[in-house]
C-alpha cells in the first residue's frame, strides 16, 4: 500500500518489516500470527474501505449524478448517494412483468429539522446520463414530511426511541409510487381485502410512505391525509412501532414473499389506537348462523333470493334457509355464482355462501356466458358510471371503453341484464349508437343502431330509428337485416317466437318475420308492450281486458285471466299477483 507524503511515495505496509516484527513477540501474542499472515494487508484494506465507504460512494455518484446531488443539497444534506438497479417493494422489481431493469438515484437526505433517526429515502430514476425528477422532488417534498412529523404520538414514539430508522420513501414522483401501489394492490387481493385498494388509490398522491425499523426487519406503512395509519409489510419486530407481531399475525404477501413477518391491513387511528382487525358484517354473521354442511354444494337453480329485516340470503324450494340472511342484498344464482352487496360495493358468492369475489364493485349483474357486466367506476348507477366485464376470478377481461376508431364518449351499457352476452355478443354504445362486441372486446357488429336488445336465438331487434317508434327488424350476428325494419316495436325471441307491434296490431313472429299469432286484445288497449309476454315452457302471459292469463303457442288459454300482474314461467313456476297480495302458480294454476 502506497502513500504520498512531500511528494515523496513510501509504503504503508511492508510484509517483510510484518513478519520481523512477528518473529520478535512472543509465542503467545496475540497479533503474532497476524503479522506475519499475507491476510493482513487485506484487513487493513477493507477496514479503511469501511471507514470511506459512504464518501467513496458519495464520489462515484457526484461524478455521474452531480447536477442532481448539487440541487437536492441547497434543502438536504445528502448523508449517502448510490446509482445501482436496486429493487425492493416500495419501488417495484427489477423487472416487473417483464419491464426491462432500470438505473435509478439512491440517496439518503435529511434536515437539521428532522429528529436524528429520520431520513428521506429518495429513488430516482436515472436514464441517457441524467437523474429525472429533481425539480418535482424538490416542490412537492415538503408536504410528505409536514405529513410525516404531524402526528404527536408518531413524534413521541420516534423521540422516546432514537435507535428505530424512520424513512420517508419517495419514488420517482411519489412518496407511494406507481410501482409499490402495484405490489400493494396484489398484496391486498391476496388478503381479501379488496375494498382497501380503490381507497388506496384515491389516495395515492397525499399518502406518506414510512418505512420503519431497522436493515432487514423493516416494515411498510401507509400514513393518510388524515393521520390514520395502515401497516402494509411487516418485515420484523423493529417497525411495528409500539406494538408485537402478534398483535398483527401473519400474512401471506403476493411478489415478495417474507420470512419474518408478511402482510396486513391492519389500521391505527389518528390518535395511536390499533383498531380492531377488519371482518365484514356478514362474515361475522356467517361463522355464526352457518352449520355444517356436507355432501355436494346445492345447485344455484334450487336457491332463491330472500330479504327479512334489511339482510339478504337464500331458500331452497321448501322454503329452508340455505344461505344465512347475512348479506346486505343479493341477487339471483346465475352459473353458480349470485352478486351480494357490502357497506355499498357488490361482489359474487358462490351456493355455499362462500365469497369468489371480493366486493368493489358500485354494482354488478348476473354472470352470463362465464362474463359479469359490473360498474367499475363513478357513484352506484350513476351518470359517471363505467361499466366492463369480469371473469369468475373477478379479473376485469373487457374495460369499459372502446375506442375502435372513434375519438367520442364509448362506453358499455348501463344496468340491466339486457346488456350481459347472449349468444357471444354484448351490446356497447359509441357515440351514441348501439352495436355489439364478441368477448375479446372487439367491435363485432357497428354501432348503427338507434336502440337494439340482446341476441338470443341468433336474432336481435333493432332499429336505426332515432324516435325508437318504428323501423324495428331483426338482425343476425353479422348485422345483417334477417327480418326487415317494419315494426313499431319488437322484443327478443323466446322458443322460436317473439312479440311485436306493427301498427297496434300485437302479436308474434317467428323466425321469418310471418305473423303466426295474434291473439285477441281489448279495443281499449293501446300499448302492446304491456298486453304481450315473452314464451317460457310453452307459456306466454297475455292480457285480456284489464286481467292477465296465459296461452300456449297455439293462442290457446291455458290459464284464465284472473290476475293483475304477471311474470314469466320458470321451473314450473310464476309469480302472480291479484290486488295487493302476490303468489306463486304453476301451469296448473296450484297456488
Amino acid at each position: 500500500m502506497k502513500r504520498t507524503d512531500t511528494g515523496l511515495k513510501t509504503d504503508t505496509y511492508n510484509a517483510a518489516i510484518s513478519r520481523a516484527v512477528s518473529a520478535l513477540l512472543a509465542a503467545d501474542s496475540v497479533n503474532k500470527e497476524r503479522l506475519a499472515g499475507d491476510g493482513l494487508a487485506e484487513q487493513l484494506t477493507d477496514s479503511v474501505m469501511r471507514l470511506i465507504e459512504r464518501e467513496w460512494t458519495l464520489l462515484g455518484s457526484d461524478e455521474r449524478a452531480g447536477e442532481a446531488l448539487k440541487k437536492l443539497r441547497t434543502a438536504y444534506e445528502v448523508v449517502t448517494a448510490e446509482l445501482t438497479p436496486y429493487h425492493h417493494p416500495e419501488y417495484g422489481t427489477a423487472t416487473y412483468k417483464g419491464e426491462p431493469e432500470e438505473m435509478n438515484l439512491h440517496a439518503s437526505m435529511r434536515k437539521d429539522t428532522f429528529p436524528p433517526n429520520v431520513t428521506y429515502a429518495l429513488v430516482l430514476r436515472y436514464a441517457n446520463g441524467k437523474v429525472e425528477g429533481v425539480d418535482e422532488f424538490l416542490q412537492s417534498a415538503d408536504k410528505y414530511e409536514k405529513l410525516a412529523l404531524s402526528v404527536p404520538w408518531l413524534n413521541k414514539y420516534i423521540d422516546d426511541n432514537p435507535r428505530v430508522a424512520f424513512r420517508i420513501s419517495y419514488v420517482h414522483n411519489q412518496s407511494l409510487g406507481d410501482k409499490a401501489m402495484r405490489v400493494f394492490t396484489a398484496d391486498m387481493k391476496l388478503r381479501g381485502r379488496e375494498d382497501l385498494i380503490e381507497q388506496v388509490k384515491t389516495q395515492q398522491a397525499d399518502i406518506v410512505l414510512l418505512i420503519v425499523g431497522n436493515t432487514y426487519s423493516e416494515s411498510y406503512w401507509l400514513l393518510f391525509p388524515d393521520k390514520r395509519m395502515m401497516l402494509w409489510r411487516c418485515g420484523g419486530a423493529s417497525g411495528l412501532l409500539k406494538w408485537t407481531r402478534n398483535e398483527f399475525g401473519k400474512g401471506q404477501c403476493s411478489e415478495y414473499e417474507n420470512n419474518y413477518g408478511g402482510c396486513s391491513a391492519r389500521e391505527v387511528t389518528p390518535d395511536g389506537t390499533l383498531a380492531a382487525a377488519h371482518v365484514p358484517q356478514d362474515q361475522v354473521c356467517m361463522a355464526k348462523n352457518q352449520s355444517a354442511r356436507t355432501g355436494p354444494a346445492p345447485e344455484g337453480s334450487d336457491l332463491f333470493p330472500v330479504m327479512n329485516r334489511g339482510r339478504g340470503g337464500f331458500i331452497n324450494r321448501s322454503g329452508q334457509v340455505v344461505i344465512p340472511l347475512c348479506f346486505d342484498a343479493v341477487g339471483d344464482f346465475s352459473e353458480g355464482l349470485a352478486r351480494f352487496e357490502r357497506d355499498g360495493n357488490w361482489g359474487y358468492i358462490d351456493t355455499r355462501g362462500l365469497v369468489v369475489i371480493e366486493p368493489k364493485f358500485p354494482w354488478a349483474e348476473e354472470f352470463s356466458e362465464g362474463l359479469a357486466k359490473v360498474q367499475v367506476s363513478g357513484s352506484s348507477l350513476g351518470i359517471d358510471g363505467r361499466w366492463g366485464f369480469i371473469d369468475k376470478t373477478g379479473t376485469v377481461l373487457i374495460p369499459p371503453d372502446y375506442k375502435e376508431g372513434h375519438s367520442e364518449k364509448s362506453n358499455i351499457g348501463s344496468d340491466g341484464t339486457d346488456d350481459n352476452f347472449h349468444d357471444g355478443l354484448a351490446k356497447v354504445e359509441l357515440n351514441g349508437k348501439t352495436g355489439y362486441i364478441d368477448k375479446t372486446g372487439k367491435l363485432a357488429i357497428p354501432a348503427d343502431f338507434a336502440y337494439a336488445s340482446p341476441f338470443a336465438e341468433g336474432l336481435a331487434a333493432a332499429t336505426k330509428s332515432r324516435s325508437g317508434d318504428d323501423g324495428w327488424g331483426y338482425i343476425d350476428s353479422t348485422g345483417k337485416w334477417v327480418v326487415q325494419p317494419q315494426f313499431e316495436w319488437g322484443s327478443s325471441f323466446r322458443e322460436g317466437l317473439a312479440p311485436v307491434n306493427r301498427k297496434q296490431n300485437c302479436g308474434y313472429i317467428d323466425r321469418t318475420g310471418k305473423l303466426v299469432l295474434q291473439p285477441p286484445l281489448s279495443p281499449s288497449e293501446k300499448d302492446c308492450a304491456t298486453a304481450w309476454g315473452d314464451f317460457s315452457e310453452g307459456l306466454s302471459r297475455w292480457k285480456f281486458g284489464k286481467k292477465y292469463g296465459f296461452i300456449d303457442r297455439t293462442g290457446k288459454v291455458v290459464i284464465e285471466p284472473k290476475y293483475d300482474l304477471t311474470f314469466h314461467f320458470s321451473d314450473g313456476l310464476a309469480a302472480v299477483k291479484i290486488g295487493d297480495k302476490w303468489a306463486t302458480s304453476t301451469s296448473q294454476e296450484r297456488w
